[in-house]
């Protein structure tokens, strides 16, 4: 099992793209659904170590990109590490975050063994 850093991110700048206070809260209960998921299905890891400089990032159509990339628009809105067997796999756990749906991207990255 290996350790991947969820990065949550999203453009905080462009007015038309912000969520309303409604999808905000419509997303909440999904959100802790499937953060739970993850805490009782063992999925979630320790405390953030540094970062691979190799990663993924899956955007709200799951569409899955190479990543991170030199010049991003986005900021960081928070992390979570997780606990997955491969890339493929933590890529269908982040397919399944309700963040996706607010037009957040997740870019994923694993954790070298030290």
């Amino acid at each position: 099992m290996r350790e991947f850093i969820l990065v949550f991110r999203r453009d905080y700048h462009t007015e038309e793209v912000q969520p309303t206070a409604e999808q905000i809260a419509n997303f909440l209960k999904p959100w802790q659904d499937w953060y739970s998921e993850l805490e009782s299905g063992g999925k979630l890891a320790r405390p953030i170590r540094r970062l691979d400089s190799k990663g993924r990032i899956v955007f709200k159509d799951n569409v899955v990109t190479s990543g991170p990339y030199k010049e991003v628009k986005e900021s960081i809105g928070g992390m979570i590490a997780i606990r997955a067997e491969s890339y493929e796999e933590a890529v269908e756990i982040v397919k399944c975050c309700p963040i996706l749906q607010l037009g957040i991207n997740v870019e994923i990255r694993i954790t070298p063994d030290l």
